[in-house]
């Protein structure tokens, strides 16, 4: 029992929000989206739990020995040896084939999804790839990964591909990527140590800022656009202000290199109230016009 609730522990439950974020705007802006609900909940819980859940478990088994060295990471079960190497490559393979399996019964796109997340990861954390450590590569990973699951929460949400939110689906991204390295500046100490050649270690300070003030930008133009295209009502404008709001009293901490779990997760909880303010507000629109 105490090896099952460490495996628990090592899916990164906390994630799972920010995964239910995504999902939740990728279905947005589908009409009666709502009638679909049973489906997303499904497609969270293979992407969530199970790919996303594996992938985190197989990123602790590749960085082991630089976890072990971590004030922090060291404790978490794998870098401690509570659990074994293979036991954990088992969970993996466990959970990939599960959802491998269940998205082919249930949804291709689903499935084509699942495909590309796995790959993503293997490319991301697995020598000799190890993309996570290569500059320009880790962003652009990270991407993908969150496009495939904008796309899920698309299709899952009874989309149809003519009718793709581009627009939006490049806000969504944008989004994640900011999130991304935000979270992988606050370990820009450590990689330097380790000598990485990440995005966050490659570039000075001075161009981090200016990345971050360029992404902010991109997102503040594709979701302003998205708006008026997506004919959702103006006060949706005040939903990045209200989410800013509930961001200012961390903001120092955001950007500091030390790193602080519970930010990490109070930024996943400010995604995912963003997105439900979204995802209804739009429902609410769309039921009345479709």
């Amino acid at each position: 029992m105490n090896n099952l609730f460490l495996i628990f522990l090592s899916l990164r439950p906390n994630a799972w929000v920010r995964i239910a974020a995504e999902i939740l705007l990728g279905a947005a802006l589908v009409p009666h989206a709502v009638n679909n609900l049973p489906l997303l909940c499904v497609g969270f819980f293979i992407l969530g739990p199970c790919i996303a859940g594996g992938s985190y478990i197989l990123n602790d088994i590749t960085d082991k020995k630089y976890d072990s060295l971590h004030p922090l990471r060291r404790d978490r079960p794998i870098a401690s040896n509570h659990i074994s190497v293979r036991t954990a490559y088992s969970t993996v393979l466990v959970l990939y084939l599960f959802s491998l399996v269940c998205s082919y019964a249930i949804s291709f796109p689903l499935f084509i999804a699942c495909i590309f997340l796995i790959v993503s990861e293997v490319l991301y954390t697995m020598p000799p790839f190890r993309y996570k450590e290569v500059f320009f590569l880790d962003i652009f990973l990270n991407a993908i990964n969150a496009g495939a699951r904008f796309s899920s929460g698309f299709y899952l949400a009874g989309g149809s591909t003519f009718l793709f939110p581009v627009t939006f689906a490049a806000f969504a991204i944008v989004v994640k990527v900011i999130l991304f390295l935000g979270h992988r500046w606050q370990s820009r100490n450590q990689e330097k140590h380790f000598q990485f050649k990440s995005t966050v270690v490659v570039l000075s300070k001075k161009y981090m800022l200016f990345l971050f003030l360029f992404l902010g930008s991109l997102a503040a133009a594709t979701y302003s656009m998205s708006i008026f295209e997506y004919s959702l009502p103006l006060y949706t404008f005040l939903f990045p202000i209200l989410t800013g709001l509930l961001l200012l009293p961390n903001v120092k901490t955001v950007f500091s290199v030390e790193k602080k779990e519970h930010v990490r997760n109070y930024l996943y909880c400010i995604f995912l109230i963003f997105s439900l303010l979204i995802f209804f507000t739009a429902q609410m629109i769309y039921n009345k016009l479709y």
